[in-house]
């Protein structure tokens, strides 16, 4: 089946359209024919060779993590779908693949698309909402209690989901960012919004806690700004030695020493975050990374929010499968305000049954 393939990393001469072999689901698995695709900054990692040493590929890869799609043949022990299902997903773990005709993803980590949302629409939803979702709820805990500041810098998207999440859980939003993305966040609920040089509004409390995705001198300026105590939670930057493999619904593998180049990785972790850990610990703020995990449960509830009218997901652009490099390059020169997709071709949504059960007798 076509696909675009990652030959290893280093540059955009990496890429290339080509073909792979037919997927077959296993037990606890879907086949998905693919509709359309979110793109994200990890998809940038993989290309640039900057992986953020929690997933990294082997070669040759297809990129893509999240999808929309419809169900088209189900393991012998899935109960939530079945074919003909119009479902969103999110691949957990170092799985990806969602770049191509179709893909095979667990059943904990779809979910029901939202019935009032194109594909396009949908497939933009997956990585930036479970990013929110678990950043809000999981690890910030926020109330209305809380102030919350928002600096997502350039993961396209991620910010409204944010602002969405963290104000249905009650706290003040403020949103940090350029001039551009004011009037979007301010119109989903931010209660301020920052440019940079501009002073904290007088009208809303100290921030209690922080959203980030940032890395080096952007990172430290703004833990800097952070009073002590405020909890902070980031989605960029240096990964710490404890972290675990984002997996799938409730499950995070820890990168330990019986994963592939553990030892490495472990050390390359520990080095990398030297800095960032003495900056908190000196501020007296609490730190933690997040890399978005796959989570079903999770992105059907956000789903529900969706069809219920209680979010709204914004689609900024939308690129043809030939366009896909393109499509990367441009979200890495300059991202988004809300998700960039890349929709497939209609005349691939249908299986070639046949071949397929001949790969796989």
């Amino acid at each position: 089946m076509k696909a675009l393939l990652l030959k290893g990393q280093g540059g955009w001469d990496r890429l290339a359209f080509g073909e792979v072999g037919e997927p077959w689901p296993e037990d606890d698995e879907c086949l998905v024919n693919v509709h359309a695709v979110g793109l994200d900054a990890i998809d940038l990692k993989d290309i640039a060779g900057a992986s953020d040493a929690l997933r990294e590929p082997s070669f040759p890869a297809v990129p893509g993590f999240a999808f929309a799609g419809v169900v088209v043949r189900t393991g012998a022990r899935v109960t939530r779908f079945r074919a003909g299902d119009a479902v969103v997903g999110c691949l957990g773990g170092e799985r990806r693949g969602a770049l191509a005709e179709r893909c095979l993803a667990l059943e904990c980590e779809l979910a029901h698309k939202p019935r009032g949302l194109s594909f396009e629409e949908a497939a933009g939803v997956p990585l930036a909402a479970l990013g929110a979702w678990q950043g809000v709820h999981e690890v910030l805990s926020l109330t209305s209690e809380d102030t919350l500041l928002v600096a997502t810098g350039a993961q396209g998207g991620l910010s409204t989901w944010v602002v969405q999440i963290a104000k249905e859980a009650g706290a003040n939003v403020v949103v940090a960012g350029p001039a551009s993305r004011r009037e979007l966040t301010e119109s989903l609920g931010a209660k301020a919004f920052l440019q940079e040089g501009e002073a904290w509004p007088s009208s809303v409390p100290a921030p209690t806690a922080a959203f980030l995705a940032a890395s080096g001198d952007v990172l430290a300026a703004l833990v800097k700004g952070l009073p002590a105590g405020a909890r902070v939670v980031n989605c960029d930057g240096p990964v710490p030695p404890h972290a675990r493999l984002p997996g799938s619904g409730s499950k995070a593998e820890p990168v330990g020493m019986g994963q592939r180049g553990s030892a490495f990785r472990r050390l390359r972790l520990w080095s990398a975050g030297l800095g960032i850990r003495k900056l908190v610990r000196t501020r007296g703020v609490a730190y933690e990374f997040l890399s978005p995990r796959a989570d079903g449960g999770q992105l059907e509830a956000i789903t529900r929010g969706l069809d219920a009218s209680r979010y709204v997901a914004k689609t900024e652009r939308v690129y043809e499968f030939h366009d896909a490099i393109a499509a990367l390059r441009a979200f890495s020169e300059s991202p988004p305000e809300g998700a960039a997709v890349v929709r497939m071709p209609i005349a691939w949504r249908s299986p070639r049954e046949s071949s397929m059960k001949r790969m796989f007798k």
